[in-house]
């Protein structure tokens, strides 16, 4: 494994986090 595979790795994970919080805030403000 190369250095830069982690890193790629991890910025994945953490898009994937962002995503996945932003789609939450969305569906609890359409909810109120």
């Amino acid at each position: 494994m190369s250095p830069w595979v982690r890193r790629v790795g991890l910025a994945v994970w953490l898009v994937a986090a962002v995503i996945v919080v932003l789609i939450a805030a969305f569906w609890g403000v359409q909810r109120l």
